[in-house]
C-alpha cells in the first residue's frame, strides 16, 4: 500500500551554531530539521525530519559542491507536540 496523500513541509529549524574559523574548511556539514504533514485539510500528525548536507571544496574548480545529502527517519508527533524546538514557518508568499 502506498502513500495516500502528498506531503506538505510546514516548518523548518536551522542549526545556527556554526563555528567561525580563520580558514574555510575543505568540508562542512550543515544541519537542519523540517516538519511535514499530509497535504490534507486536517492532518492528524506532524513528522520531524533531520537533514544533513555535506559540502565539499573542489580545489580544481574553486567552489563548494554538495557531496552528500542525508535525510533521517521521521519522528511522528500528534497535535502540535513538537513545539519545543524554535521552528520557523515556511512562507510561500500565498
Amino acid at each position: 500500500m502506498g502513500q495516500a496523500h502528498s506531503t506538505r513541509f510546514t516548518k523548518y529549524w536551522i542549526d545556527k551554531e556554526i563555528e567561525p574559523t580563520e580558514k574555510a574548511p575543505d568540508t562542512h556539514d550543515f544541519h537542519f530539521k523540517t516538519m511535514s504533514t499530509a497535504a490534507t485539510e486536517n492532518p492528524e500528525f506532524e513528522y520531524e525530519h533531520e537533514w544533513t548536507v555535506n559540502f565539499k571544496w573542489d580545489q580544481m574548480d574553486q567552489f563548494y559542491h554538495i557531496d552528500k545529502l542525508t535525510m533521517g527517519c521521521e519522528k511522528e508527533y500528534k497535535d502540535g507536540e513538537a513545539t519545543a524546538a524554535n521552528y520557523m514557518i515556511f512562507n510561500f508568499g500565498g
